[in-house]
């Protein structure tokens, strides 16, 4: 994980905190290690999941006591104990330190997709990351928690067009260029597409229907039937149900309809 990742959420959190707290409590950072797995030294954890350009994990550890003391902070009001609304005050605060980092990875040329707050309280939290954590160890005047982060950049997703019409090539791969994704190449027939699978295999092969000779669905049969280790969308201007359906029994990984849009990305985004 790229250290400045990291920095957008120190930075975010710590602003978000004094906030909250007040100066007098000022966040301060006092230590960094890695982990790999969740820690079990607080009975309260707060995920939150990172997908986009960058994807992962975001962790905040607190001890019951401090999780109140920050969630009081919070409601301008002492909550004794913890309840919907002291669990609705930590999520929101989570949510907005999540949110100013995700502004600065953006910054950065990186988007980021937030998964709302999520909140796991007790002493066994036993789950494995699948990347290891970076743990920061902040202070907020008496009050301890840790901020943990596994982030990892996506490799660019390298996509072959393939549609009869220059002009779709040319918008698909403006488009695509414009978001994160390499153009492996263009061809204007399924026949081509075919014979350009059989020396390069691109990660994703974005597919029309209607093209001159061996057409999109059939390309699709041929792509799944020889495991070719690609994902497929279709992209068309046929949306009726039978067509759907069609697809979706050959196995096609996504379906989009022309004029192609932002849609196009976010679904391609998730494969």
């Amino acid at each position: 994980m790229q250290k400045r990742y990291l920095d957008c959420f120190v930075e975010s959190v710590s602003h978000a905190f004094t906030m909250f707290l007040g100066n007098e409590r000022k966040c301060a950072m006092e230590s960094i290690e890695i982990l790999d797995a969740i820690p079990r030294d607080a009975n309260m954890h707060v995920f939150i999941g990172l997908t986009g350009d960058l994807f992962g994990i975001g962790m905040f550890s607190f001890t019951g006591g401090n999780s109140l003391a920050l969630a009081s902070a919070m409601c301008g009001m002492e909550i004794a104990d913890h309840n919907e609304i002291s669990t609705s005050a930590l999520k929101e605060i989570l949510n907005i330190s999540a949110g100013g980092a995700a502004t600065r990875l953006t910054e950065l040329g990186r988007i980021v997709d937030l998964t709302p707050p999520t909140i796991v309280s007790g002493d066994a939290i036993d789950i494995q990351t699948n990347m290891p954590l970076v743990s920061v160890n902040f202070r907020a005047g008496e009050i301890p928690f840790r901020l943990s982060a596994s982030i990892k950049e996506r490799r660019r997703h390298r996509v072959l067009i393939v549609d009869d019409s220059a002009m779709m090539l040319a918008v698909a791969s403006d488009l695509l260029l414009a978001n994160g994704f390499d153009v492996a190449g263009t061809c204007e027939t399924g026949d081509e597409c075919l014979r350009f699978l059989q020396k390069d295999v691109p990660d994703i092969v974005l597919l029309d229907i209607n093209m001159p000779g061996t057409n999109g669905l059939e390309v699709l049969k041929t792509i799944k039937e020889n495991r070719i280790n690609t994902k497929v969308v279709i992209m068309t201007g046929m949306g009726d149900p039978r067509t759907v359906q069609h697809a979706t029994a050959l196995g096609t990984d996504g379906f989009v309809l022309k004029p192609i849009n932002n849609n196009l990305v976010s679904i391609m985004k998730h494969l």
